[in-house]
């Protein structure tokens, strides 16, 4: 008896853990812009650019306040943080999957609302002269001057 209320107290324990690490895009808005790479697999070439390109610019993403998350297959981890999970709203779910490709990006803004979706790897440039000219961008920058 002693065993079957051991376990029954354990897995609760372990649902609430888990429901506890992985956390829900929602809860970014309004603090992180967000990117989303989905690919078909790991060794996706365009993947890989994608990580390569982001990799040398860790610090203009951190200055938009960017997160990176890669979704393959079912699993969504932050790109910098590999334990970091995270749950696909349905909205984004359906942004990808009328995106017919095996490599898709996502500029998700502060505000929750897809900014940018494409099949092909993005350039810094591309994103950051898009994310520059967002109003929330532009009054970042203003009360940074001040």
């Amino acid at each position: 008896m002693r065993v079957i209320i051991l376990l029954f107290i354990g897995q609760a324990f372990f649902i609430r853990y888990q429901t506890a690490m992985a956390q829900d895009l929602t809860s970014l808005r309004w603090q992180n812009r967000i990117v989303v790479i989905q690919a078909d697999g790991p060794e996706n070439q365009e993947l890989q650019k994608q990580i390569a390109i982001f990799a040398s610019e860790e610090e203009g993403l951190s200055e938009r306040k960017l997160v990176v998350f890669q979704n393959i297959g079912d699993n969504t981890t932050n790109l910098y943080k590999a334990n970091e999970e995270i749950a696909l709203s349905p909205y984004v779910q359906k942004t990808l999957q009328r995106m017919d490709s095996n490599f898709k990006i996502l500029l998700i803004g502060l505000d929750g609302s897809v900014k940018l979706k494409q099949a092909s790897a993005v350039t810094v440039n591309q994103l950051f002269d898009l994310i520059d000219i967002m109003p929330m961008r532009r009054a970042e920058k203003a009360r940074k001057k001040n």
